[in-house]
C-alpha cells in the first residue's frame, strides 16, 4: 500500500516539474520577444555601423511550370523562395532566456530587404514578402522562406519549335538599396521540380551582377539572375503537327501515279494544299507574331510550296496531254529527247512493236491512198469524149494521149456494132455513161472515208505520242517533288537539334 503511494506521489511530481518548465519556456520567449522589440523599428536597416552591407542571400527552387505562353512570350512558375541575411538587432545570450534557440516572427515587425522581380509580367507589383513568417535565430539570423508564383517576361526562341529549348531569366533584386546597403547572393535548385508532362527543367542558372541604370548614374545596385533551362517534350507535336504534315506531303505523290484522264489531278492536289494551309494556321496560333519562323512552319510552308509546285506541273501535264483542237506532230527534238533519251533514263521504255505497227499502218493506209489516187482516170472518162468509128477514145486531163479500149472494149464495141440500128447504139453508149458517173461516185465516197480515216488514224496516234510525252514529263516532276520533299526534310534536320 505504502509503495503505491509513493509511485504516484512520483508521478505527480514529474507531472508538476514538467509543467513549471514549460511554463518557465514560454515566459522565456514572452521576456524575449518584449526586450527584442523594446526598442527595435523596421523602418531602418538592422545594422550598428553604416558602412556594414546587408548580404542576403535568395535561394530559388523551381518547383512547377504552370503556364508557358508563346504567344504573349511570359512565363509563369511555381516556386519555393528563401531569404537569409543578419539582422543586428535580433540577437540574444540563449542561457539568459532558458536556451531559447529560435523564435518566429511575424515578417511584418522585422526589416525586410525591398527585393522585387524586375520583369514582372503580372498587372502590379506585389509585396510578397509581408504575411509570412521569420525564423529568427539567436545569432540574428534572419530565414525568410514562403512558396511563391512569378510571371516573368522570356523572350521565346521559336525557331526549333517544337525540338526548342528556352532559358528563361528571372532578375531579382533591391529596387531602392543600392550597393553600399544591400548585397544580393542567389543560389538556384531544380531539385524539388516536378514537370508537367511539356517542359523539362534542365538547369538553373545563377548570375550575380553588379549594374549601374539611368536613373541612378554612378550608383551600383546588385542583382541576382536566375536562368531557367527549358527543355519542351515534344511528342504531343510530333503527333499532331509534325506527322500529319509528312504523311500529307508523301501522299501528295500519289497524285503523280494518278492518270491524266481521271480529271482528279489538279483537285487532289489544292485539297492536299488546303490541308496544309490548316495546319500552317494551328502552328502562327501558338506562335508569337515575330519575324522567327519556326521549324515546323518552314516545312509546312516548303511543303505548301512543293504541293503547289505539283498542282502547277499537274496543270502542265494536262496541257501536253490534252492537246484539243489545235493538236499537231510532236516536234522531231521532242521525240529524240524526251521520248528517247529521257525516257529511258527515267525507264519508261516505249513498246517498239507497237510503235512499228503504228508506223506500218500508216504505211499501208498511204499506199491505199495512192492506190486510189491512181482511179482518178476514171474522172476523165467523162470530162472530154470522142467517139470514132473505129472505136472510142478517151482523153486524158493531162498529157495529150489516146488510148484504145482493151479487147474487152473490143468486144463490147462488136457487139454494139453488130445492132443495125445507130439509136441502139447511142443508147448502149449512154447506160455505159451513166454507170461510170455511178462508179465514180462510189470511188469518190470511198476517197473522202479513206481521208477521214487517215485523218483520224493521224490524229489518234499524234494524240498517243502526246501521252507519251506527258507521262515522261509527269514522271519527271514526280522525281522533283521526291527530291524538293528529301531536301526539305534534310535542312529542318539539320536545324533540330536533340
Amino acid at each position: 500500500m505504502c509503495s503505491c503511494l509513493r509511485r504516484v506521489f512520483r508521478l505527480v511530481l514529474i507531472l508538476c516539474l514538467v509543467i513549471v518548465k514549460e511554463g518557465c519556456g514560454s515566459n522565456d520567449n514572452y521576456r524575449l520577444m518584449k526586450d527584442l522589440f523594446r526598442s527595435y523599428t523596421s523602418d531602418v536597416r538592422p545594422v550598428r555601423e553604416k558602412t556594414t552591407v546587408t548580404t542576403v542571400t535568395l535561394r530559388f527552387f523551381v518547383s512547377k511550370i504552370l503556364i508557358m505562353d508563346e504567344k504573349q512570350q511570359t512565363l509563369k512558375v511555381n516556386s519555393w523562395l528563401t531569404l537569409e541575411w543578419i539582422d543586428e538587432y535580433m540577437q540574444w545570450n540563449e542561457t539568459d532566456y532558458g536556451d531559447v534557440e529560435y523564435i518566429k516572427i511575424p515578417s511584418e515587425r522585422l526589416w525586410m530587404p525591398d527585393i522585387v522581380l524586375y520583369d514582372n509580367a503580372n498587372d502590379r507589383y506585389e509585396d510578397y514578402m509581408k504575411g509570412q513568417i521569420c525564423v529568427v535565430y539567436s545569432n540574428g539570423y534572419v530565414n525568410w522562406a514562403a512558396p511563391v508564383i512569378f510571371n516573368s517576361y522570356c523572350k521565346i526562341d521559336v525557331r526549333r519549335f517544337p525540338f526548342d529549348k528556352q532559358h528563361c531569366p528571372f532578375k531579382f533584386g533591391p529596387w531602392q538599396h543600392d550597393g553600399t546597403e544591400v548585397a544580393v547572393h542567389g543560389i538556384g535548385n531544380n531539385s524539388v521540380f516536378r514537370s508537367d508532362g511539356q517542359w523539362d527543367v534542365t538547369e538553373v542558372q545563377v548570375e550575380n551582377n553588379i549594374e549601374f541604370y539611368p536613373d541612378a548614374p554612378g550608383i551600383p545596385y546588385t542583382d541576382t539572375t536566375f536562368i531557367i533551362h527549358l527543355n519542351r517534350r515534344p511528342f504531343f507535336y510530333v503527333f499532331n503537327l509534325v506527322m500529319p504534315c509528312v504523311l500529307i506531303s508523301l501522299f501528295t505523290m500519289i497524285s503523280f501515279f494518278l492518270p491524266a484522264d481521271s480529271g482528279e489531278k489538279v483537285s487532289f492536289g489544292i485539297t492536299v494544299l488546303l490541308s496544309l494551309t490548316v495546319f500552317l494556321l494551328l502552328v502562327a496560333e501558338s506562335m508569337p507574331p515575330t519575324s522567327d519562323v519556326p521549324v515546323i512552319g518552314q516545312y509546312t510552308a516548303a511543303t505548301m510550296i512543293m504541293v503547289s509546285f505539283s498542282v502547277t506541273m499537274a496543270i502542265l501535264t494536262l496541257h501536253v496531254h490534252h492537246q484539243g483542237p489545235h493538236l499537231r506532230p510532236i516536234p522531231n527534238w521532242i521525240r529524240r529527247y524526251i521520248l528517247g533519251y529521257l525516257a529511258r533514263c527515267l525507264f519508261l521504255c516505249r513498246d517498239r512493236n507497237v510503235y512499228k505497227r503504228n508506223l506500218r499502218g500508216s504505211a499501208t493506209n498511204g499506199y491505199r491512198l495512192k492506190r486510189l489516187n491512181n482511179t482518178d482516170t476514171c474522172n476523165s472518162l467523162l470530162s472530154s469524149q470522142d467517139t470514132e468509128d473505129n472505136g472510142i477514145v478517151i482523153q486524158m486531163n493531162g498529157p495529150s494521149t489516146r488510148m484504145k479500149t482493151s479487147n474487152s472494149c473490143s468486144m463490147v464495141h462488136s457487139s454494139m456494132m453488130s445492132v443495125s440500128s445507130v439509136t441502139s447504139v447511142k443508147q448502149g453508149y449512154q447506160s455505159g455513161r451513166d454507170t461510170l458517173k455511178i462508179l465514180n461516185q462510189i470511188l469518190q465516197h470511198i476517197k473522202k472515208l479513206t481521208e477521214r480515216l487517215e485523218d483520224r488514224e493521224k490524229r489518234h496516234q499524234w494524240q498517243n505520242d502526246w501521252k507519251e510525252v506527258a507521262e515522261v514529263i509527269d514522271r519527271l516532276f514526280l522525281i522533283m517533288y521526291i527530291l524538293g520533299t528529301a531536301a526539305t526534310m534534310f535542312i529542318v534536320a539539320t536545324q533540330v537539334s536533340f
